[in-house]
């Protein structure tokens, strides 16, 4: 799609799209699950703490010491994959644990981590901006701060019915992220909503919104329905995971932490990863 509305789209190099984009996210969950067969062993035989311990003594250095890397394309795709890790291993250890989730009753407290992300992720873009502290650095820590956030958001929604509006919002948000960048670049292309104004910025969010929830209905629902279609387990194995993913799904828990919201669709059984 890129290439088609852009040209001079780079698809193969340094220079690739699927890097220099929102795709360099995706690319990075394909090498974790290129990599989950393996880690499905390890994880077998050692458990998922070891398994996490071990990522995190792995990424930490990489993160502080690969210096002056203040952006992932400067880190590169393979150092971003090693950083990243744990968290990603956080959200399949989350997935594993749905069910043994209690639920929680405080709104007081779900607000307390909802403020909480906000002040992490504003401190986290202030370091990197003005306190030479890069992303690279920090998104780790924001990245475990965020499994104890969806956390709490899955245990106080596990009886409570979810605003439709925002469940319905968020089945669609990961398509805004993936399309904002595309609907922007076109705009800057044929010198369309570019004037600078409140009026042409309304605009353009609205372009992305339109063409955000185009896209879904395109291209992610049906990949969706695709991806339930194909059996997950054998006959005779029980399949508990699936209605554990259809009400964590239903909570609307996408957007900022969607591999995390996503991971019950793809991550493995409880106890295949150890406990």
């Amino acid at each position: 799609m890129f290439k088609i509305m852009v040209p001079h789209t780079v698809i193969v190099g340094s220079d690739s799209i699927f890097w220099h984009s929102t795709l360099w996210s995706v690319l990075c969950e394909e090498i974790f699950y290129a990599l989950y067969p393996i880690l499905n062993r390890v994880g077998s035989s050692f458990g998922l703490a070891k398994t996490l311990k071990s990522a995190f003594v792995i990424a930490l250095p990489v993160a502080w010491f690969c210096s002056p890397a203040e952006e992932w394309q400067d880190l590169g795709i393979l150092g971003t994959a090693v950083v990243l890790f744990p968290v990603w291993l956080l959200g399949c250890h989350l997935a594993e644990h749905v069910s043994s989730l209690k639920e929680a009753r405080s709104p007081r407290v779900i607000w307390s981590w909802r403020l909480g992300a906000w002040a992490a992720m504003w401190v986290a873009e202030i370091l990197h901006f003005h306190g030479g502290i890069p992303q690279t650095r920090s998104s780790i820590w924001i990245g475990v701060y965020c499994y104890f956030w969806v956390r709490a958001e899955i245990s106080h929604y596990k009886n409570r019915a979810p605003r439709a509006v925002l469940v319905w919002a968020g089945r669609w948000s990961y398509s805004m992220y993936l399309i904002h960048p595309l609907v922007i670049a076109l705009c800057v292309k044929y010198d369309f909503l570019t004037e600078g104004s409140r009026l042409s910025s309304a605009g353009k969010i609205a372009l992305i919104l339109i063409g955000s929830y185009l896209f879904y209905l395109a291209v992610e629902r049906p990949s969706h329905g695709i991806a339930k279609k194909i059996a997950l387990f054998r006959p005779n194995e029980p399949s508990q995971d699936v209605e554990h993913a259809k009400s964590f799904e239903q909570s609307g828990l996408r957007g900022a932490s969607y591999t995390m919201a996503r991971e019950p669709f793809v991550a493995p059984r409880p106890g295949h990863l150890g406990q």
